[in-house]
């Protein structure tokens, strides 16, 4: 459908860069190692403040979301 390298650049600039709903769509699995990766470098400072605390149950509920998506995708 598209005739010309100009329309088929602007249609990839427009359309092919869709970033999914939550994470990497399609790889839930390798999103969730990503955030393991992050829990285990934050895990020895989540004693020094607040904020180190928060940002540590963050992590683990993000890691938490992307492992049932990823259990949902292999269903």
């Amino acid at each position: 459908m598209i005739e010309y390298l100009t329309n088929t650049n602007l249609a990839n600039e427009k359309f092919g860069r869709i970033q999914g709903t939550f994470g990497w769509a399609g790889n839930n699995a390798e999103y969730a190692k990503l955030w393991r990766k992050k829990i285990a470098e934050d895990f020895a400072n989540r004693h020094h403040s607040k904020l180190a605390k928060k940002g540590l149950k963050y992590r683990i509920q993000q890691c938490r979301i992307a492992d049932d998506m990823a259990r949902k995708e292999n269903l």
